[in-house]
């Protein structure tokens, strides 16, 4: 994996902390068994968290994945290593969140998959392209362009809309140090695994990215941390 230089990576651990404490508010709720359907979204606790650090923590994190990111982006790079009060990200991009399931992470760069079979002929696939992606229980995220289609060159229903997967894309937009209750921020989110690792689609699951820019690292024992 390509890692932040020091000076990213101090910058990052200013807003870890405030991540880790979304973290411990939504453990309780981690689906440890990849296999168990949940009957809905779960609501989330009213927890305060501090959703302006979160993002920053998540967002720095990125460019180490998808190293074109910088260059694709580069305001949003410069907004997070300006320190600004508030972060705006480019419209093109969505910052997803949900509660990851099972006892597998699973981080990577740039991709793009979709389901090759689970749909009718002549309508299209499902799936989702991102700049990168996180999957570290309790939490899931992505960061991806509104549309599948956008990065892929088959047209494709978006996998994360149709998850429920919640857009926190303003939380950057917050002040680093204001607290707000979770539950008037998201008051439910999907628990979700990722589908090379759901025993029902991984052998269907389809994924398209650049062996020069895209690493994967995973791991099948994410440990329980309470």
């Amino acid at each position: 994996m390509y890692g932040l230089c020091t000076s990213c990576n101090n910058l990052q651990s200013r807003y870890d902390p405030a991540y880790g404490e979304l973290a411990a508010a939504v453990r309780p709720l981690w689906i440890r068994d990849a296999r168990i359907r949940t009957a809905g979204r779960l609501p989330l606790p009213d927890t305060e968290i501090r959703p302006g650090a979160v993002a920053r923590s998540v967002l720095i994190g990125f460019p180490g994945l998808s190293p074109q990111l910088r260059v694709n982006f580069p305001s949003l790079a410069d907004q997070l290593l300006n320190t600004a009060p508030a972060v705006t990200v480019s419209a093109k991009l969505r910052l997803r969140l949900a509660l990851a399931c099972g006892t597998m992470a699973r981080v990577t760069g740039s991709m793009a998959g979709f389901l090759s079979v689970d749909h009718p002929p002549d309508e299209d696939a499902v799936g989702f392209a991102n700049v990168g992606q996180v999957y570290f229980p309790p939490l899931a995220w992505q960061l991806a362009p509104p549309e599948p289609s956008a990065l892929l060159r088959k047209a494709s229903k978006s996998l994360l809309d149709r998850q429920g997967w919640a857009d926190v894309t303003s939380w950057a937009h917050r002040p680093p140090d204001e607290r707000v209750p979770l539950s008037t921020l998201c008051r439910t989110l999907p628990a979700v695994t990722h589908p090379r690792h759901h025993p029902a689609t991984a052998e269907w699951w389809v994924e398209m990215f650049s062996t020069q820019i895209t690493e994967i690292l995973e791991c099948d024992n994410v440990p329980d941390a309470t």
